[in-house]
């Protein structure tokens, strides 16, 4: 194509519009090209929330659950304890006698549905203190020697040197887990922080840039 035919073709483009079409067609193309980048964005954002309020109602339900089995256990570990106190009292022998109705294999089983919902819930320093405080629950109603003639009394006293410890770590693991379950609900007192238990990220210190005055 010579000058003569490029200049022809240029100005029949401009005298016909076509540059303006050809203009509008290109503009028209990034428009509809940030509307798809905004809609998928907002789908991505949705999608966020949604797994967001998908993963506080699994935790908890989880926390609610594993409360009311933690009070079960408690409720269970008193009465077994009782038994082999009443049982000691009257015949000097302390956890040799099994338990009445079934009590162990209850509390066995209370144990194993307790560390069945423990692996689910999110903070690892909660998962722990669950753990630790069942181990010490199976403890003192088995404080885990082996048993010799005349040790009745000696196991008697830890058994309930560990059901005293155990009493003292409920009190915190209830303040903690009922923190976390309140952080499960929007407009509770600590429902900012989805795991409260954790220690929090010190900010770091401003930099002499950050803390020089705008001018």
């Amino acid at each position: 194509m010579n000058a003569s035919n490029i200049v022809t073709l240029i100005v029949g483009l401009v005298g016909g519009g076509g540059v303006s079409a050809l203009l509008g067609y290109i503009l028209g193309g990034r428009n509809e090209l940030k509307r798809d980048e905004r809609a998928a964005s907002r789908e991505l954002t949705a999608l966020r929330e949604r797994q967001g309020d998908d993963a506080r109602t699994f935790q908890r339900d989880t926390l609610l659950e594993i409360h009311d089995l933690l009070y079960k256990i408690n409720r269970m570990t008193g009465r077994m304890r009782s038994q082999d106190s009443q049982v000691f009292a009257k015949t000097r022998r302390y956890g040799r006698d099994p338990m009445p109705g079934g009590w162990s294999d209850e509390h066995s089983e209370l144990v194993t549905a307790i560390n069945r919902l423990r692996v689910r819930i999110f903070d690892p320093e909660l998962r722990d203190l669950i753990y630790s405080y069942t181990s010490l629950l199976i403890s003192a109603l088995s404080p885990g020697q082996r048993r010799v003639d005349g040790d009745d009394y000696a196991v008697y006293r830890m058994s309930g040197k560990l059901d005293a410890e155990s009493t003292l770590m409920w009190a915190d693991l209830e303040n903690r887990l009922g923190t976390a379950i309140r952080a499960q609900f929007p407009g509770s007192d600590v429902a900012e922080s989805p795991i409260p238990i954790q220690t929090p990220v010190p900010a770091e210190p401003a930099t002499a840039q950050q803390e020089q005055p705008a001018t």
